[in-house]
């Protein structure tokens, strides 16, 4: 429930403004690839673990979304 609230807030400011997506806490970055993909926002993904960036970037390049992912 929380994701799809999420994609429908993310994906109607879409339409009004380009804006961008910061999942500061990505884990596997799975909400803000999904954002990436339902509403076309620049998404951003972060995480201070290293597993947890290191579960971003494959999950990024298994999805073929550009995102961009930080440690």
């Amino acid at each position: 429930m929380s994701r799809d609230l999420t994609v429908c807030v993310v994906s109607l400011l879409q339409e009004a403004e380009n804006i961008s997506y910061l999942d500061a806490l990505a884990a596997t970055g799975i909400r803000g690839l999904r954002v990436a993909n339902e509403s076309g926002a620049e998404v951003v993904l972060n995480d201070w673990n290293k597993e947890a960036y290191e579960l971003c970037v494959r999950n990024t390049q298994l999805c073929g979304r550009k995102v961009e992912v930080l440690n």
